[in-house]
C-alpha cells in the first residue's frame, strides 16, 4: 500500500512539474528580433555589453522583451532586460546578477531531502485521516 501511494505521489509531482514547465515554455516562445528593433536596441545598449552577450527575445503585445546575458569566466552571469516597443522606443526593465552554486550536489541533496520530507508529511496526513 505504501509503495503504491509513494509511486502515485511521485507520478503526480512529476506530472505537475512537467505541466508547469510546458505551459511556461509555451506562454512566451522565443523569437528572432527584427532588424529595426535590433538596431534600436543596439543604439541604446553600451558597446561592451552588446558584444559579449547572448540575445533572447520574446514577443509581447506591444513589442519585444529582450534579455541580454553576459557570462564571465568566474561563472557569474549578468542579465540585462529591455523592452523594445513597436515604435522602437527602448526601456530598460532591470539588471540581475547570478552566481553559480558553490556545490551543486548540496543543492540537489537539499531538494531531494525536502521532497522526501514533503512526501512523508503527506503520507502521514493521509494515514491519520483514514
Amino acid at each position: 500500500m505504501w509503495r503504491r501511494m509513494l509511486v502515485r505521489t511521485i507520478f503526480a509531482l512529476l506530472l505537475m512539474l512537467s505541466a508547469v514547465l510546458f505551459f511556461d515554455y509555451l506562454s512566451f516562445p522565443t523569437t528572432e528580433l527584427p532588424p529595426p528593433h535590433k538596431a534600436a536596441l543596439r543604439a541604446h545598449v553600451a558597446r561592451d555589453t552588446w558584444e559579449g552577450s547572448e540575445l533572447l527575445a520574446h514577443r509581447l503585445t506591444h513589442g519585444y522583451a529582450v534579455t541580454l546575458t553576459r557570462r564571465y569566466a568566474d561563472g557569474r552571469a549578468v542579465r540585462y532586460r529591455y523592452e523594445v516597443s513597436d515604435q522602437f522606443a527602448v526601456s530598460e526593465t532591470g539588471v540581475s546578477v547570478t552566481y553559480p552554486p558553490r556545490n551543486a550536489v548540496n543543492l540537489l541533496l537539499a531538494l531531494t531531502l525536502g521532497l522526501f520530507l514533503s512526501a512523508y508529511a503527506a503520507l502521514t496526513w493521509l494515514k491519520r485521516r483514514r
